[in-house]
């Protein structure tokens, strides 16, 4: 069957579909992957077919407006506000690309963020899902991903659920329904949006996290899966004499990386988290990602990379701070050791709401309430806290016997791809 995977986003957004096209394929399917240009090398290193999704969300993110958005913190309207501000003048672009990528689609899996994949699935009649790397079907168990998780019960659950969909739809209402008349021949969604028609339905939903993590709600539709996490691991990666040389010069040091998070003043957040790691009285790891953090001024105990996989990397590490990605922390957890996550915005407060939680690392710090001094008493705990590390290795054990691309491709191949 051709497959193709509509998926919009950051690294950390689009990996995890590359890992399920991956599988696919390796089941027989024909999969094209359907993304950013500066992700195609990624895509073509599988061995899959590549469609072009114009827009880069590097560039946004070092923008102006992408700095702005990243520093909503806790508040749900700033980030919805900053979803509209930045997406509005790529959605007629993402839907138009939408029809050339699923164009000999035979079926159609999308992130939530590419939704418009879902009108041209029903304009085609081809089996479609949608699959997220965040719990977005509502629930009274616990609040939308994208609102804080206060303790006020059920109905705010439900509420902040429903309020998630309509900000992200009620802005792009009337131009989606305009390219579903004009360029598809569909008739418009309903007011509340094709969310709420999906979840009438029981429309099919995967999610890429483990249950372990976040135990499937009981008042879930049937059709909601959770199938574990959506790692793609590079077996053959060869890590530079520069990070062997390192790691073997001293103890176990502390990853610090913020992934595809920009920053205004990189040179100043790298002088705090060399400060951290000094006043802790630990080496560190630096990843320079997309805050382009300087090399200047480094000692021996401190190395700054690039780029390395978490599952080669991770493992050899005593704790690791992060931003709180979906990914990122999925892949944390699997390396079995203590997390310390700084949040900036959007769902990344609630995977460190779900660490803490756990008591597989201290209690999240704020970006925006971020400081050496209390970095560094995150990681003084983290790397000599007991408790902390027996339960970081618990919930390690759990995930690496899970294999969620494979329990993702047993659903969708029994259960999704023929339907209709």
């Amino acid at each position: 069957m051709r497959i193709t995977l509509f998926c919009v986003g950051s690294r950390g957004d689009v990996q995890p579909y590359v890992a399920l096209g991956a599988g696919l394929q390796k089941s027989g399917h024909v999969v094209t992957v359907a993304t950013h240009s500066n992700f195609e090398d990624l895509v073509n290193s599988e061995g899959l077919e590549f469609s072009l999704v114009e827009g880069n969300v590097q560039d946004i993110l070092n923008s102006e407006k992408g700095h702005a958005w990243l520093e909503a913190g806790k508040s749900p309207i700033k980030f919805f506000t900053g979803i509209v501000r930045l997406c509005r003048e790529f959605i007629d672009q993402l839907s138009r690309d939408s029809e050339k990528a699923c164009k000999n689609a035979e079926a159609i899996i999308y992130s939530p963020l590419g939704l418009c994949a879902y009108s041209v699935a029903e304009q085609k009649k081809v089996p479609s899902c949608i699959a997220g790397l965040q719990p977005i079907s509502p629930t009274g168990a616990f609040a939308s991903p994208m609102f804080p998780q206060y303790p006020l019960g059920k109905l705010y659950n439900l509420f902040t659920h429903f309020a998630s969909r309509q900000c992200v739809w009620q802005p792009f209402r009337k131009a989606l329904n305009q390219w579903r008349h004009d360029s598809l021949q569909l008739g418009p969604y309903g007011f509340w949006g094709p969310l709420v028609q999906m979840h009438k339905t029981d429309y099919p939903a995967l999610y890429a996290f483990s249950s372990s993590i976040v135990p499937k709600p009981s008042d879930w539709r049937k059709n909601c899966h959770v199938t574990g996490y959506w790692f793609l691991d590079k077996p053959d990666w060869i890590p530079s004499q520069k990070l062997l040389d390192f790691l073997h010069a001293g103890p176990p040091p502390v990853y610090i990386g913020f992934g595809s998070m920009s920053e205004r003043e990189p040179k100043l957040l790298s002088e705090l988290l060399i400060r951290a790691l000094r006043l802790a009285g630990q080496r560190g790891i630096l990843l320079s990602g997309w805050a382009e953090l300087p090399e200047e001024n480094l000692t021996d105990d401190v190395c700054v990379i690039d780029s390395v996989p978490h599952n080669w990397l991770f493992p050899k590490m005593a704790a690791v701070v992060h931003h709180g990605g979906a990914g990122t922390t999925g892949a944390a957890f699997r390396a079995g050791v203590p997390n310390i996550v700084v949040p900036f915005f959007g769902d990344q407060n609630f995977w460190a709401g779900h660490v803490f939680r756990l008591g597989t690392g201290p209690k999240p710090i704020l970006r925006k309430n971020l400081t050496a001094e209390n970095l560094s008493e995150a990681i003084k705990r983290a790397v000599s806290d007991g408790l902390i590390q027996k339960r970081a290795r618990a919930i390690g054990e759990t995930i690496r016997k899970e294999d969620g691309v494979a329990k993702a491709i047993e659903i969708l191949e029994t259960r999704i791809l023929n339907r209709l």
